[in-house]
């Protein structure tokens, strides 16, 4: 599930959850306040028919037409009773029990003592048609009109946030890309060929596991680039890289160092795959290159070194690689393995002033 899919089904989640919780706290509100606005409607009917039943009951008079004419008055949303001492119900109106059977929710009860008698009137009124929920009817288009501004509001957060989220990755793996790779061929750079060298050499298992390092350095690369420019040397750096990438598998790894210098990773292989690989290189460099209409002919000397024969460090292997290819340039060979007979003089190629570096940086991690 992509980050904007999920931002979206997050964003939505939370704003219907949100409604809820608001559209809750708007009903209790509505509640409270029509118990109360109720309540205050129930105490002003009920304050002129207080006397008037006091004083029919002084009177002697029948109270019980009066009862069933202002519970009438109200359509039967009122119930009225007049309550003894001992809590008896002396005088109902006609609805009295229908309010009061099996506790029925919605009913609103008040009672007031009636002036001058030991007396108590009761009062229950039908708050359930015509209460919360009706408030909330009443409510409905401002509720569906902030539901769609919500849901707009978060649709737009999430696919603003998840914009934000896909740019800054999207740098953070151009940055990345640049940081371990060349950036005129767009090869592997030193960094990335360290660290996949690291990775080889940890998930060996000698002696069924083994793999090679190519060093690679180009022929008449620096005549081309003295006499026809820079320009010109870097097209055919590219070229170059191009076809080294096509002969290795997917799973290999082609390193420009710097200059004219390469590297080639082969994972899983013995010798004989190597031989092969290493005279395909030799072939391909040698074929011409057309640069503006112009050929351009150059070749290569190839050093390998296998693991775990001619080293078990990266540093050792890349050093190895790289006397071998000098040894096979100073003597006009394509390419050769390094040997133990190599180091016997203890001596760096002639011309070499220092050999290559393979350190596991942090950010190459």
């Amino acid at each position: 599930m992509s980050i904007r899919v999920r931002l979206v089904l997050l964003f939505s989640l939370s704003a219907i959850a949100a409604l809820a919780f608001f559209g809750f706290i708007a009903y209790d509100t509505a509640a409270q306040d029509n118990d109360k606005r109720e309540t205050a409607l129930l105490r002003q009917a009920l304050a002129p028919l207080a006397p008037r039943l006091a004083a029919a009951v002084r009177a002697g008079h029948g109270i019980d037409p009066l009862l069933a004419r202002w519970a009438g008055d109200y359509r039967g949303r009122l119930a009225v009773a007049v309550i003894g001492p001992d809590g008896t119900a002396l005088h109902t109106s006609p609805n009295y029990r229908h309010f009061t059977a099996a506790n029925r929710p919605g009913i609103l009860w008040l009672a007031m003592p009636l002036p001058s008698v030991a007396l108590t009137a009761h009062v229950g009124l039908d708050t359930e048609k015509d209460g919360a929920f009706s408030y909330l009817q009443q409510m409905r288009r401002s509720l569906l009109f902030a539901a769609l501004i919500v849901a707009w509001l978060a649709g737009w957060a999430a696919m603003y946030l998840s914009r934000l989220i896909e740019t800054l990755q999207a740098q953070k793996g151009a940055l990345r890309h640049q940081a371990l790779h060349d950036t005129l061929t767009d090869l592997a750079n030193r960094t990335l060929l360290c660290q996949r060298l690291h990775e080889a050499v940890s998930g060996a298992a000698p002696p069924a596991a083994t793999f090679a390092l190519c060093f690679l350095d180009l022929n008449r690369f620096k005549e081309v680039n003295d006499t026809k420019g820079h320009l010109c040397g870097d097209r055919l750096l590219i070229v170059v890289g191009e076809r080294l990438k096509r002969i290795v598998r997917k799973g290999d790894t082609v390193a420009r160092l710097g200059g004219d210098e390469f590297a080639i990773l082969l994972r899983d292989v013995g010798r004989p795959q190597t031989q092969t690989v290493a005279e395909a290189i030799i072939r391909s460099i040698e074929e011409d290159i057309l640069i503006d209409d112009r050929a351009y002919s150059i070749s290569c000397s190839v050093g390998v070194a296998m693991y775990p024969d001619h080293g078990r460090e990266p540093q050792t292997l890349l050093m190895h690689a790289d006397i071998a290819m000098y040894e096979a340039k100073g003597k006009g060979l394509a390419w050769r393995f390094f040997d133990e007979g190599l180091l016997q003089d203890g001596l760096l190629p002639a011309g070499r002033p220092d050999r290559p570096v393979c350190v596991l940086q942090e950010q190459a991690g």
